[in-house]
């Protein structure tokens, strides 16, 4: 029976595979982090409780105040039955192309938020 070699590109491989366990490590602790606030988020809010979310129109408002007058925007509603979906792939895009933390999270909980909101008060096929 012939020995294994220690070949250069088989080395390269096994660099490259611990780099990527590694990778994949620190992500899957991230997405822990990221469940663990969307839990707490989901959690109703103690009656004496002064953190309030923004409404809807507080959002609004706060968008319009950094929008050009004709930029197009498109807005996603929770009561669209396909919008918390949408709003993850929205995030998994900007993860690849920018790995924005703090965007991808505010995405996560939104997308989180929104299936909370349709178990709540019900979803339907977009307008």
């Amino acid at each position: 029976m012939a020995k294994p070699t220690n070949h250069p590109r088989l080395r390269l491989t096994r660099k490259a595979f611990t780099r990527q366990l590694d990778r994949n490590t620190a992500l899957r602790e991230e997405i822990q982090a990221l469940r663990r606030q969307v839990k707490d988020l989901l959690q109703p809010p103690a009656e004496n409780s002064a953190t309030q979310l923004p409404s809807a129109g507080e959002k609004l408002a706060e968008w319009g105040r950094r929008l050009r007058f004709d930029e197009p925007v498109f807005t996603l509603r929770a009561q669209d039955i396909t919008a918390p979906n949408s709003v993850r792939r929205w995030a998994a895009s900007v993860a690849d192309l920018l790995g924005s933390k703090d965007k991808i999270g505010d995405a996560m909980l939104t997308a989180a938020r929104m299936e909370h909101w349709q178990r709540r008060y019900g979803c339907k096929v977009p307008d």
